[in-house]
């Protein structure tokens, strides 16, 4: 009787390490799926917060590339007078029109000077959008468009795929040839000129012939 007492009391002992064994794994077991629900959960968080820190992002306006056939508003910013540059650039003001109207587009045209201020009432981009899809500046005094430097918002509207049309001249401004300069191309100082030492018979040596 005495003998067998040991035995049950051993027996005894190991069932309750089994059971102190086994609730210690289904702890292990509860902590580690916790663990991943709170790692899922913190992820969840996280992206939803870089996604709101994208959209809340003053961005540099999302590219939006024009598609080619697709309806095309046209800017063209004017050095002078509309009648003025229609007697000088009547044909290629037409051509413009001609290509808008034939996608659907239009082809506005704005004096540097009436877009150039902040107060102007005019932007081309706004809310986080271009309000046009091309540009062509025939003004090369131009130094701003709605408040921003020309060289900066052009370049923008350039990068973000769509397309310019840039004209110089010896009286351009500083913003003209930083923008050209963005994109590789530099004019030389306003000083500078061309001359014809080939085709000049006695005449203007800075009228360039061409045939």
């Amino acid at each position: 009787f005495f003998s067998q007492s040991p035995r049950r009391r051993s027996g005894k002992r190991d069932d309750d390490r089994s059971t102190i064994q086994g609730t210690r794994q289904s702890d292990l077991f509860l902590s580690t799926t916790t663990m991943r629900r709170l790692f899922a959960s913190a992820s969840a968080l996280l992206l939803s917060l870089l996604l709101i820190m994208v959209l809340l992002a003053d961005p540099i306006v999302a590219a939006d590339p024009v598609v080619e056939g697709q309806a095309r508003d046209t800017l063209v910013i004017l050095e002078d007078s509309l009648g003025s540059m229609e007697s000088t650039h009547g044909a290629f003001l037409r051509l413009l029109r001609e290509r808008a109207e034939g996608y659907g587009g239009r082809v506005t045209l704005k004096h540097h000077e009436s877009i150039a201020a902040k107060g102007s009432g005019f932007a081309l981009r706004r809310w986080g959008r271009w309000t046009h899809d091309s540009v062509v500046v025939l003004a090369p005094s131009l130094t701003s468009i709605g408040g921003e430097k020309a060289s900066e918002v052009l370049g923008d509207f350039v990068e973000s795929g769509r397309s310019a049309f840039l004209v110089g001249s010896p009286t351009m401004s500083g913003e003209v040839r930083d923008l050209a300069k963005r994109f590789g191309v530099a004019f030389h100082d306003g000083s500078a000129k061309a001359l014809d030492l080939f085709e000049n018979r006695g005449g203007d040596g800075e009228v360039i012939r061409a045939t």
